[in-house]
């Protein structure tokens, strides 16, 4: 994700704009595809998340990006929560490497944008780390023990959805729209990064 290539967000809440409760959910759950290559463990996956960040870290892309938030990241709400949905799995049922380094490349750019949001807070906020909460219906037992080690809180539909508040960043790049509608039921989070604003706007 190219900060250069998307258009990148704020919104606020406007007093004349109100979201329809989100309906519940009705369809069948997603049945992980016919495995072709042998699941990894959650070892393999810290160390290609490890490669794949030490070559990102010095790019063009992740420069702009903590630019970015760190020019609009003050004038937010402290952000208390980060919330993404619908990541993707990193170890693709093919182990098609172009899908999972896409996954593990939207992964480190929400984390960028977290540690970014968090050098903003105010110092009363400095020393309480932004808890990240993550929805993948495709995560594998591997894939969610890789996401706890790091410290991060794994959960089912529709815990993430409820989860979002004015307090939250909002993560979820290429979404249905009854997803997206769901999650920004309750509230409009501080920062909501995904398919643009007005695409599902009416």
């Amino acid at each position: 994700m190219s900060p250069n290539d998307q258009e990148w967000t704020f919104p606020k809440p406007r007093k004349t704009r109100k979201h329809p409760a989100a309906a519940a959910a009705t369809a069948a759950p997603i049945a992980a595809p016919h495995r072709t290559a042998p699941p990894a463990p959650a070892s393999a996956l810290k160390a290609e998340y490890l490669s794949i960040k030490r070559a990102w870290t010095p790019s063009p892309c992740c420069t702009s990006l903590r630019s970015l938030i760190a020019s609009q990241g003050r004038v937010l709400a402290p952000v208390t929560n980060a919330i993404c949905l619908g990541l993707g799995t990193f170890d693709p049922h093919d182990g098609s490497w172009e899908a999972k380094r896409r996954t593990y490349r939207q992964f480190i750019a929400f984390l960028t944008i977290v540690e970014e949001l968090g050098a903003e807070r105010p110092e009363k906020l400095a020393n309480a780390e932004i808890q990240c909460i993550f929805q993948e219906p495709l995560f594998t037992d591997a894939e969610r023990t890789f996401l706890v080690d790091m410290g991060h809180r794994v959960v089912d539909h529709p815990v993430a959805c409820r989860a979002v508040t004015s307090d939250s960043l909002l993560y979820g790049v290429h979404l249905y729209r009854d997803l997206y509608q769901e999650a920004l039921g309750a509230a409009l989070p501080a920062m909501f990064v995904g398919t643009d604003w007005d695409t599902w706007d009416g």
